[in-house]
């Protein structure tokens, strides 16, 4: 996990990150890692990276230096460098990987989601009698479907590509691996038939581009920021990376976001990945810590369970001077958990941005830009001192590297885990 921030004004953008990165199995955690990575002079942009420290096995660090070199001198827009970067991949995954190693981890991901699908299918069949088990198993799968089904698409070419990709894959791959038809026998073994291995392509299909697992596990996160051709005032532009299948990189692009007016000037204020005591000082929020509480709270109420009552107050001659109240008619069953939960979240956002989120955007929106480097650096480290705090195992630490991009000096060091 990383740690990662940026914040912009009109004087410039400040990002910080920390250096430490996970890897292995078990994880081993390092803190040296360069997790920014600056574009020289005319290009006044750096890249913000986070998640998966490799794409196919290549480091993505390794690979965003040979796209610098690549770049040469003219200025694109923000959206523009990110979008050029996206193609240089597509066109170069044959130099350090190749179709049938990409083949390969597709069909290994496949592998796993139907290993997933038997576990959920043999608790199925396994109480009820064995006359009616393939009904079970063609009914699980099609509920399956249906339910990846609604998942949000978030690679269109991807979800184009699935009966290309199922197609190549239904054949013996140049690596030895079995057809696909191969994988449904291993796990479905007797229930193994024409029926079953059509449930399971359509199953498969709906896959592609909808589950970030296919085709394969690691994912990193890519932040371009500072300023395009053209720009005034800073820009990002991000997206999530989740491996390849042929020539088409797996991909997910963010909400472009920019500086936004604010009071008399402009701010951005973007966090990035592990994030919750960052959020807590700028806006006053910790959103896990609340949808906890709110769940338990709603839980608490719907089995009647409250504390009990606070004495009555009386005048000494044990009159009640007043009703207090029934704590149980502030609980009504009639509003859905969702409903519920929903206007309690809102509630708590809406209060804590009108006690602390508006002072915090006020306050960056006119932070000369040493000051801001100096709030970035320091919301950082206070992310990772929690996780020294509570004991946590350290996926954010290291030095904490800070740095600012402006219009006129482009990308500059404020301190890196290198100087002394």
């Amino acid at each position: 996990m990383t740690s990662q921030l940026i914040l912009g004004n009109g004087f410039g953008v400040a990002v910080a990150s920390d250096s430490a990165v996970t890897m292995g199995n078990p994880g081993r955690t390092y803190e040296d890692a360069e997790k920014i990575h600056p574009l020289a002079d005319p290009h006044r942009l750096a890249v913000l990276q986070s998640g998966g420290v490799n794409l196919l096995g290549m480091p993505v660090g390794v690979l965003l230096e040979d796209w610098k070199n690549s770049l040469g001198g003219r200025q694109r827009t923000v959206e523009g460098y990110r979008d050029n970067f996206l193609s240089w991949l597509q066109d170069n995954l044959d130099n350090w990987t190749t179709s049938t190693d990409r083949d390969g981890n597709t069909w290994w991901a496949l592998n796993a989601e139907l290993e997933d699908l038997w576990a959920v299918i043999e608790e199925a069949v396994s109480p009820i009698p064995e006359e009616r088990h393939l009904e079970e198993v063609l009914r699980i799968i099609k509920e399956q479907t249906e339910e990846f089904s609604k998942f949000m698409i978030f690679d269109n070419e991807l979800f184009a590509m699935a009966d290309e990709i199922l197609d190549r894959l239904s054949q013996e791959g140049e690596d030895g691996r079995p057809p696909l038809s191969g994988l449904v026998e291993k796990w479905f073994g007797k229930f193994s038939s024409d029926e079953i291995n059509q449930e399971v392509h359509e199953f498969f299909k709906v896959l592609f581009g909808r589950v970030i697992t296919v085709p394969g596990a690691s994912r990193t996160a890519l932040a371009f920021v500072g300023y395009g051709a053209n720009d005034l005032l800073p820009r990002m532009s991000g997206l999530w990376l989740y491996g390849a299948i042929g020539n088409h990189v797996c991909h997910s692009p963010w909400k472009i976001r920019k500086a936004e007016a604010w009071g008399s000037s402009y701010v951005m204020i973007l966090p990035l990945a592990q994030r919750d005591m960052i959020d807590q000082v700028l806006f006053g929020y910790d959103a896990s810590l609340q949808e906890d509480i709110i769940k338990a709270t709603y839980e608490r109420s719907a089995r009647k369970e409250s504390k009990p009552d606070d004495p009555s107050i009386t005048t000494g001659d044990d009159d009640t001077l007043a009703d207090r109240g029934d704590g149980e008619d502030q609980y009504d069953p009639a509003i859905p958990e969702e409903d519920w939960q929903a206007t309690m979240m809102e509630t708590t956002k809406d209060i804590a941005w009108e006690r602390s989120g508006k002072r915090a955007y006020r306050t960056l929106a006119v932070l000369p830009l040493s000051s801001l480097a100096n709030a970035a650096g320091s919301l950082v480290t206070i992310q990772n001192l929690k996780q020294n705090i509570r004991g946590e195992l350290p996926t954010v630490g290291g030095r904490i590297n800070v740095a600012t991009i402006t219009l006129s000096e482009g990308f500059q060091w404020v301190y890196r885990q290198d100087d002394d």
